[in-house]
């Protein structure tokens, strides 16, 4: 049985890999800081330490030996080198790092391919830039050849489990009755990765040789604009919604004030990670499943109360 470590494993992607890699039949071992102690009863291992405690994280994976690390959670160098200093004499077969999209500047081309320009975005702030440095750190212990890397960058993550107040924000309006207030026409294209297939794109990646060292975009084939989605996540709740549009840029709001997302235009470039896998969750199948599980879960849900309060104001300045 193939020992795997997941740094991570507490929320929405972390807990998901955890759980399928134990049925998936491998030896699951879980570190983070415990804040979720016992989620997994005993079907997974769990170590409790802080990643940016460097003779912490050490002393607990002392003498541990793994076959593959997926980290879901490292945010900048400080906690991947740390890992590394722990796990360096460990062999692992693999060690692949969730990093991001965030990692690319703003650009009006796209789709945008593994090769293009990286640093600084101004929409995700340091978030990017310390990922960057992060996957950075990495490859560069991947040239030593005892410290085999592959780099994922997703764009936005969805599905059941996601406590990120993303499609549950548009689910509550629709389930509510209220106006989903779209930022001016809607046209801003995003780009998705069901959390299923982020999975079997990571398993796709242990069963090859090939793409050590390397970083790959993921995401579905296509993009959606933000009217697209909103449309989609009604076919899912089976439920007409009602959209109004809000040129914010004449007023004082900007596009987070009132929708969970930055209005950015971007898509990856995938063909790449498709030599190995390609997504094979449609959208609205996603959302059907994110839909079922958020009305289950919805305490679990990190709400934004802002939003409530602005869509309020907006709907004076509209006239509502």
């Amino acid at each position: 049985m193939k020992k795997v470590l997941v740094l991570g494993g507490t929320y929405f992607i972390g807990k998901y890999i955890a759980e399928n890699l134990v049925k998936d039949n491998f030896d699951v071992v879980v570190l983070n800081r415990g804040t979720k102690a016992g989620i997994f009863g005993d079907a997974v291992k769990e170590i409790h330490c802080d990643r940016e405690d460097a003779e912490d994280i050490k002393q607990k994976l002392y003498g541990m030996i793994f076959d593959y690390v997926i980290d879901v959670s490292a945010l900048n160098v400080l906690h991947v080198r740390n890992s590394y200093e722990a796990l360096k004499n460990s062999y692992i077969k693999r060690y692949i790092f969730i990093s991001s999209s965030a990692v690319y500047v703003p650009s009006n081309e796209i789709p945008i391919s593994e090769d293009s320009e990286k640093g600084e975005n101004h929409y995700w702030g340091d978030y990017g830039i310390d990922k960057l440095q992060a996957e950075n750190f990495l490859l560069e212990k991947n040239k030593t050849g005892r410290f085999p890397v592959q780099i994922l960058r997703p764009p936005y993550v969805y599905g059941e489990g996601n406590y990120v107040y993303r499609e549950g924000f548009v689910f509550d309006r629709i389930i509510n009755n209220k106006k989903v207030i779209l930022p001016n026409s809607g046209r801003t294209i995003v780009q998705f990765i069901h959390v299923e297939d982020l999975y079997n794109t990571i398993m796709a990646l242990l069963k090859t040789e090939n793409g050590i060292g390397e970083a790959f975009n993921v995401g579905n084939t296509h993009g959606i604009t933000f009217r697209g989605w909103i449309e989609a996540c009604s076919k899912a709740c089976n439920k007409p919604v009602d959209i109004t549009e809000f040129y914010y840029k004449h007023t004082d709001y900007g596009c987070r004030d009132f929708f969970p997302f930055h209005d950015y235009q971007y898509m990856l470039d995938t063909r790449k990670i498709e030599k190995y896998y390609t997504p094979k969750i449609s959208m609205i199948e996603g959302l059907k499943r994110a839909y079922d599980w958020y009305t289950q879960n919805k305490d679990l849900v990190n709400k934004k109360p802002h939003y409530a309060e602005n869509e309020e104001k907006i709907y004076g300045l509209l006239n509502y």
